[in-house]
């Protein structure tokens, strides 16, 4: 991929399928009955085996209750899910985003998570987002990292994979007797109280605010994994709460030690809500093939670039 002061350079292959993104908005002639507002991509894959390349689409649709939305980015990937294909036969290698909105609009969080667990796509997997208009000046390419950056150690992997790399991990923990050690060690506590078999790893969250106050949750499984109601989400009452301080540092933190950045609902909140300053703990892998895990402490702005900039003028 090509780069141009320091962004990722627009190719003539890319107008092309700006083209084609854009031409596949139009044709959605209802929109979402929550939001009224279309969002088509079009992911590209190539075959490894011949060459060839092809393309599947997708758009965003809503229920009732906004919290089921899927996005289009992830309503294209999951055709996937019905094709005879292995991540040995075929690799992603661009997905293209409209919207109704004028200027482009970034993915959101799920989308961004999901995409980033996706195994036919890697980190550098460009993300071309264009407004309404395509013009190139409301047109952005980026690479997936950029917009997802300290994903979960276990991203691509398996359950049962997560689960034989948590039995051979080597983490480095945070500095004894500090603010972060308190926060790791009850978030590795309250991990003990997610108990549920419906999944094998069970997460534990906790905060510290600014006057050292702590409050911490854990993950509430569901049957329906998407119903799962998420470690982190769940402190978003008790700091509402508590708005004598602010949130300093926050750990999620699994019954094995590994610290994980918020998932996709969890950062959401944390970065719209105006806690962009927050410290978190987060293990991240020293290399692809290693049970290695380093000790990362980032704030929320750094979890969450470049938010969707959706509002009620946008819809």
């Amino acid at each position: 991929m090509v780069e141009k002061d320091g962004l990722l350079e627009i190719t003539a292959a890319d107008r092309v399928r700006i083209a084609e993104v854009e031409a596949l908005r139009l044709r959605i002639k209802t929109k979402p009955r929550q939001s009224n507002f279309r969002v088509a991509a079009i992911i590209v894959y190539k075959n490894l085996h011949d060459g060839s390349e092809h393309t599947l689409e997708g758009t965003n649709d809503e229920p009732c209750h906004i919290g089921g939305a899927l996005c289009a980015e992830r309503a294209a990937l999951l055709q996937l899910r019905l094709m005879p294909y292995t991540e040995d036969d075929i690799r992603i290698t661009a997905v293209y985003i409209t919207s109704d909105a004028e200027e482009y609009i970034t993915p959101g969080m799920m989308c961004r998570e999901f995409m980033m667990s996706n195994v036919f796509m890697d980190k550098e997997t460009p993300i071309i987002m264009c407004g309404a208009d395509s013009t190139l000046s409301t047109v952005k390419k980026q690479r997936l990292e950029e917009l997802y950056p300290c994903p979960s150690p276990y991203y691509r992997m398996t359950a049962k994979e997560a689960c034989d790399f948590q039995d051979r991990v080597k983490l480095k923990l945070p500095t004894p007797d500090s603010d972060e050690e308190k926060v790791y060690k009850l978030a590795l506590q309250t991990s003990a109280r997610d108990t549920s078999d419906v999944h094998p790893i069970g997460f534990g969250a906790a905060l510290m605010f600014s006057d050292g106050h702590l409050i911490s949750s854990f993950q509430k499984k569901a049957v329906e994994y998407g119903c799962t109601l998420d470690a982190v989400g769940q402190l978003a009452q008790a700091i509402a709460d508590y708005p004598q301080a602010k949130p300093k540092i926050l750990a999620q933190v699994d019954e094995s030690g590994v610290a994980h950045a918020p998932f996709a609902p969890g950062r959401a909140f944390l970065d719209e809500h105006g806690y962009g300053d927050c410290l978190v703990l987060c293990h991240t892998r020293v290399s692809d093939d290693s049970y290695d895990l380093d000790l990362q402490i980032v704030d929320v702005n750094h979890l969450g670039p470049q938010k969707p900039n959706i509002n009620k003028q946008t819809r």
